[in-house]
């Protein structure tokens, strides 16, 4: 079996590799994709081809190497002579013996009949006679299956491809009746250009017909509207008549000092509202706190620099007291007692000076002392404030009496009057200017 097939050059193919399966191989492409020259290669790698027409052009040699299960290397060069190749023999001349010792390598030999006659091949097939024996003679079929072992298999072949021939013939009989009958199909539609025309007429007319639908639409949308305008017109003469009936209205008295009134009104107001954020924004602050007397200070700094020089002297006398060996033991005497009580005596101090530091630490730095000039020149501004609060107030009392007073004398003149001089409507009711209805 042929594990691998490799061609150089040849025909199409430039270099290409091929490794066929176990079992049946199908190569499948479009046309002039080189599948007949791998075809073309087996031959000339087992059978006694002469010709040059498979070195690929532009080209000056070409290669067909077959790898066998086995192991065998069976080979076709063609330069310019050509030569086979067997395993590591590759300068095989190129005559019928050494084809045929190849075909025997590759296992694909010819059948040969045993009166010695020419053999017949059953591995190639041309494209245009692909099965050996079925347009060869009886005589030459006689002989060949009197040469083969596989006669009975082969005669199989032959009644396939026989049934397969009736077969096709059928199909080709079925579709000629399929092609008279569709042949009757297209004859019975041979007045389909009338067919056209008249759907041609009917979209015509359709199309006419939606057109007038449009327009009597129109003609509707057209309609409504002036009805709309009719009912728009019997309103306006409605309303014209009505106002053709009212009076002149009566001449307006002078509006300026109630004008002038509410301006001062909004005025104080907005001037209320800025003093009273203004209040709000100081009586926030807090009072500042009391100055302490500079004596004090000064005093008080002057016993911490004291305390800290202590505190060093002490830390000193203690750091050159520890490397010392303690004393030798002594009999307990007065002037000791002294010493030690005088030791502990400084030691309580030291302790209480560092007490202290810890406390001074802790302190914040008192305040800078500061001038009340920015705290007066506010008590000022608080003081100018109320003051303009206070007139604003004033003026605001003035103009709500002042209100007061023109509401009361439109109550007057409505219980007089009973309607508006200005527009005529009765001032009993929601529509006064003032007061409870």
């Amino acid at each position: 079996m042929i594990r691998k097939i490799e061609l150089v050059n040849f025909m199409s193919h430039a270099h290409t590799v091929i490794e066929p399966g176990p079992g049946l191989n199908v190569l499948i492409g479009p046309n002039n994709c080189g599948k007949s020259a791998v075809f073309v290669a087996l031959r000339c790698a087992v059978r006694r081809i002469a010709d040059d027409f498979m070195v690929r052009h532009d080209q000056k040699f070409c290669e067909v190497t077959l790898t066998m299960a086995d192991g065998t290397i069976v080979g076709f060069r063609r330069r310019k002579t050509p030569t086979f190749r067997l395993n590591d023999d590759d300068g095989m001349g190129f005559s019928a013996e050494n084809a045929a010792k190849l075909a025997e390598a590759a296992k694909l030999p010819e059948v040969t009949h045993p009166d010695g006659t020419t053999g017949q091949d059953v591995h190639f097939g041309t494209q245009k006679a692909p099965m050996f024996l079925v347009h060869e003679s009886k005589a030459a079929v006689a002989r060949f299956f009197g040469s083969s072992s596989d006669a009975g298999k082969l005669m199989q072949m032959r009644s396939v491809l026989r049934e397969r021939e009736r077969i096709d013939k059928s199909r080709a009989a079925d579709l000629a009746a399929i092609t008279t009958r569709r042949d009757g199909e297209i004859a019975a539609l041979s007045d389909i250009d009338t067919v056209e025309s008249a759907i041609a007429a009917a979209e015509r007319d359709r199309a006419a017909i939606l057109e007038l639908e449009a327009a009597v639409a129109a003609l509707a949308g057209l309609l409504a509207e002036l009805d709309r305008l009719h009912l728009a017109a019997a309103l306006a003469a409605d309303r014209s008549a009505v106002l053709a009936s009212l009076k002149d209205p009566p001449q307006l008295e002078d509006e300026s000092p109630l004008v002038l009134a509410a301006e001062t009104i909004d005025r104080s107001a907005a001037e209320c509202r800025v003093w009273s954020k203004r209040a709000d924004a100081l009586a926030l602050l807090q009072p500042p706190p009391p100055e302490l007397p500079e004596r004090d200070l000064a005093s008080l700094l002057t016993t911490l620099a004291a305390a800290t020089t202590e505190t060093s002297r002490l830390a000193a006398v203690t750091e050159c007291l520890r490397p010392l060996s303690p004393p030798p033991e002594a009999h307990p005497v007065a002037e000791l007692e002294r010493v030690l009580a005088d030791i502990e005596r400084e030691a309580a101090a030291i302790a209480n000076a560092e007490s202290k530091l810890r406390v001074f630490a802790s302190l914040t730095p008192p305040p800078e002392p500061q001038s009340d000039e920015a705290l007066v020149a506010m008590g000022k501004e608080l003081r100018a404030a109320e003051d303009a609060l206070a007139k604003h107030r004033q003026e605001l009392h003035t103009a709500t009496a002042a209100f007061e007073a023109c509401d009361a004398e439109l109550r007057v003149m409505k219980d007089l009057l009973g309607e508006c001089p200005t527009c005529g409507q009765s001032l009993v009711g929601p529509h006064h200017h003032g007061g409870d209805a």
